[in-house]
């Protein structure tokens, strides 16, 4: 019986670990007349490209962020003079309930505004709780 709870306890860490990170990717549309610039930046791995400025009217190339665990999470902040907006996107895996097959990725998304900055999530798409990758289109004017 011992040895029964012993390969129980086990074969559920094994079965709990995801076996591929999920990867979130982002893209920032700048509404206003003036250039967005980035003021913060906080992230778990390296975006792919690097984030740089917005022109007027335009949508930046979309980043990617893979940090190659259980969690990929990208924290941006960027402004306009004294507008300010903050852009948060993250995928989480979620372990499965003792002794089910697999657990599932969790996206979120949020934004945060100050100074009279208009901060929006113009779009997001996830591709499942399989295999996680999370997307999103934020925006600033």
């Amino acid at each position: 019986m011992k040895r029964f709870f012993i390969a129980i306890s086990i074969s559920s860490i094994f079965i709990s670990i995801p076996t591929l990170a999920a990867p979130v990717s982002v893209s920032f549309h700048n509404l206003g007349a003036v250039p967005m610039t980035v003021s913060k930046l906080s992230t778990c791995a390296a975006l792919y490209p690097e984030l740089t400025s917005v022109a007027p009217k335009s949508t930046s190339p979309v980043s990617t962020a893979d940090c190659g665990t259980s969690i990929t999470a990208v924290h941006v902040g960027y402004s306009m003079g004294l507008k300010n907006c903050t852009f948060h996107i993250s995928v989480t895996y979620k372990n499965p309930p003792m002794f089910l097959k697999s657990g599932g990725w969790i996206p979120n998304y949020s934004v945060e505004q100050s100074g009279g900055a208009r901060c929006k999530i113009e779009s997001q798409a996830f591709s499942g709780i399989e295999s996680g990758a999370f997307k999103a289109v934020f925006s600033m004017k």
